[in-house]
């Protein structure tokens, strides 16, 4: 089971989350990885050089400009790998999709798609679990 530190020595075995991010309802699902809230960038750190936006798309429509405003803060130059977590929460989502998809290209994002908190919950924690594993392992 996850545990909740809040500040304190932050760990390289422990996810880090933006306190942004803190009533997420995401976080619940997340059970396999130690976790805590610190001062960190972006709203998910995976590992010392890599790093999670999380964005819902109806966030994303009601609120245009925020992802831009992430993407853009400073300190996120230091991740080599920048995931863009997308969480499908609405029906007709083609315009913004293509929209997201034009903006994760444009600032070197890996765009990822998720139907669901659960399933987001998953993508986190498997990123953190291959925090430390080749590149190779997934090529054979």
């Amino acid at each position: 089971m996850a545990k909740l530190a809040v500040g304190g020595n932050t760990h390289s075995s422990r996810l880090l989350i933006h306190a942004c991010q803190r009533k997420n309802p995401l976080i619940t699902h997340i059970k396999d990885t130690p976790w805590e809230v610190a001062d960190v960038c972006p709203d998910f750190e995976v590992g010392e050089r890599s790093c999670i936006l999380f964005l819902s798309v109806r966030y994303h429509n009601l609120h245009p400009d925020y992802i831009h405003q992430r993407i853009g803060l400073q300190g996120m130059q230091k991740y080599l790998l920048k995931v863009l977590l997308v969480l499908i929460d609405m029906t007709n989502i083609k315009d913004s999709l293509m929209e997201l998809t034009q903006i994760a290209l444009r600032s070197d994002l890996t765009l990822v798609l998720a139907y669901g908190n659960s399933e987001a919950a998953r993508y986190i924690e498997t990123y953190k679990r291959y925090e430390h594993k080749p590149p190779s392992l997934i090529t054979k």
